[in-house]
């Protein structure tokens, strides 16, 4: 199980980085595949976070719990092609999927085995605590205060978002080393 559940940790953990992709995008000009680009790193995250919680579901009694996060890799993916972030004016569903998408991360650390759960486990913690402030952002977003917004999505997707997808690497990392 555990040499399958690296690669699948890493393939997930991609979509956590996507702000230095459009970055890479602005910087050699590929607006053309921006949608395509973007698309195929959250259908990564998605095929990975599958994979994750198939190796999971033989040996831990709560894989369940990483459905969430498959179901919220889908909803960032739409809200990438629903709203360009970088042509939409008001990104309601984007900043709601990308929000939603720490939270599930929180129950997606929860869902290993108990053996690797004492470790995951502060994953969760740090990944709850994100979720935490995403729900502020939540609330910014339906309470329609657009400059709070936009400050909630600097720091979400520049500082927070990474510390998640490192997270998951950590995780893969962990894993290799105790297999």
């Amino acid at each position: 199980m555990k040499n399958k559940l690296i690669p699948a940790l890493l393939g997930t953990s991609l979509i956590f980085f996507f702000v230095f992709l459009m970055m890479l995008i602005q910087i050699f000009r590929l607006f053309v595949f921006y949608q395509v680009i973007l698309v195929s790193v959250g259908l990564v995250s998605i095929i990975g976070s599958l994979y994750s919680l198939n190796e999971i579901k033989n040996v831990s009694p709560l894989w369940y719990l990483g459905i969430p996060n498959i179901f919220a890799l889908a909803f960032v993916c739409y809200a990438f092609v629903a709203e360009s972030p970088a042509n939409s004016q008001h990104y309601i569903l984007f900043s709601i999927s990308l929000a939603i998408l720490s939270l599930s991360s929180t129950l997606f650390f929860i869902s290993f085995p108990e053996n690797q759960r004492k470790f995951t486990r502060y994953c969760a913690i740090l990944s709850g605590i994100v979720a935490f402030y995403s729900v502020f952002g939540i609330y910014a977003v339906i309470g329609g205060n657009w400059y709070t917004v936009d400050s909630f999505l600097e720091i979400y997707i520049f500082y927070l978002m990474p510390v998640i997808g490192l997270l998951y690497i950590i995780t893969a990392i962990w894993v290799f080393k105790n297999q």
